[in-house]
């Protein structure tokens, strides 16, 4: 069987990666995807599709103009009926409503996962509202948080909805940070002081700001902080860093993290909404303690001496967090060890594809066989 993994790309985030390794492990569980993204020419961002054609996997591209290109959705509905899919997996709120469109058009049952609302501006806080109401005519939605799961229960998705965590490949983490060179964002920090990393999409929601004040709030240690990635809260974040004295590097958009992992002595996630960040599991496989926020799915991953967790927003508590963990060494290799436990015992990357094959693809595909989907 065969299944089209549709997403609206602006990078290579969390999200891109979830993608790529459900595809990667799809075939073990009897269904062969392709990955495809919309090229949107005001902005291309076609790493996902890239990064899936680089490891042997089938990829297309959809060329989009405007919010809503009926010709993008005639463009998809062809493909589903000329590659034999029998199945449409959208991952975000523009694919739902095009895949939507196109899968209608095609015959072929549509899911979803939800992977989390960023609401970085006005406009996309509106289109993510909008869409929300559209998930009870899907054939089935995976929430990847507890909190999202709530979200599409309340609409009533007529094939379910389930809550399947994020995974990753913690081995092939853990084995590329053993084997990464320290980046070059560390270097020259004052003094050989630790470094404090964090990963992620530059907006509002991810709470950058509060971590660099809480940085700036740090006596008797000048850590260096390295945000790594790229969005509307870059030049902001910069300016913040400069007049509150932190020593702030932001190498933009960077694809080799495990060099990044491999110079930490603490990952920050300091959201202030989330599902299950990536970047968390992958410094939780490489050994990297952890330090985040009470959001999302973050509370039970870090439970029992994972990670450290702060309430949401709070720079005092978050500062005192860093605190502790920069002064004790010990206490840090101890959190970093059971973090890598976790990883591997609860968040493969296998299992998960496995129940989405399971949970997911089979009773959506099942359902329209029986006459369930239009």
């Amino acid at each position: 069987m065969r299944v089209l993994l549709l997403r609206s790309s602006r990078g290579f985030f969390g999200a891109e990666r979830v993608v790529l390794d459900l595809a990667r492990n799809l075939p073990a569980t009897g269904f062969d995807p392709c990955v495809a993204c919309l090229d949107d020419a005001r902005e291309p961002h076609l790493e996902l599709v890239t990064r899936a054609s680089e490891a042997g996997i089938d990829t297309l591209t959809f060329p989009i103009r405007g919010r809503v290109d009926v010709g993008a959705i005639r463009a998809i509905a062809r493909a589903l009926l000329d590659g034999a899919f029998d199945l449409l997996h959208v991952h975000d709120y523009k694919t739902q409503f095009l895949g939507l469109a196109a899968a209608r058009l095609a015959r072929r049952p549509v899911v979803a996962t939800l992977h989390g609302e960023t609401g970085e501006s006005a406009a996309v806080r509106l289109y993510e509202s909008a869409a929300r109401p559209t998930l009870r005519l899907l054939d089935g939605v995976v929430a990847v948080s507890a909190t999202l799961l709530a979200i599409a229960r309340r609409w009533g998705p007529r094939g379910g909805a389930t809550h399947i965590s994020n995974g990753i490949d913690a081995e092939a983490v853990s084995a590329a940070v053993e084997a990464a060179e320290p980046h070059a964002a560390a270097a020259g920090s004052v003094d050989g002081a630790p470094v404090i990393l964090s990963l992620g999409r530059l907006s509002k929601e991810k709470g950058h700001h509060h971590l660099i004040e809480a940085v700036a709030g740090l006596e008797g240690v000048r850590p260096r902080l390295i945000i790594a990635g790229d969005g509307v809260e870059r030049e902001a974040l910069a300016l913040r860093g400069e007049a509150v004295g932190v020593d702030l590097v932001m190498p933009g958009y960077v694809t080799d993290v495990p060099s990044l992992l491999r110079s930490a002595d603490v990952l920050a996630q300091p959201s202030l909404k989330e599902g299950l960040p990536i970047a968390v599991l992958e410094a939780m496989a490489a050994g990297v303690p952890v330090i985040a926020t009470r959001v999302g799915d973050l509370p039970e991953v870090l439970d029992g001496g994972a990670g450290a967790l702060v309430p949401a927003g709070d720079v005092t508590a978050l500062r005192d967090a860093l605190a502790v963990a920069l002064a004790d060494e010990t206490a840090r290799r101890a959190m970093g060890a059971a973090g890598a436990a976790r990883a591997r015992l609860r968040h493969d990357v296998r299992v998960v594809a496995t129940r989405y094959a399971e949970e997911l693809y089979r009773p959506a595909i099942t359902a329209a066989g029986k006459g369930a989907a239009p």
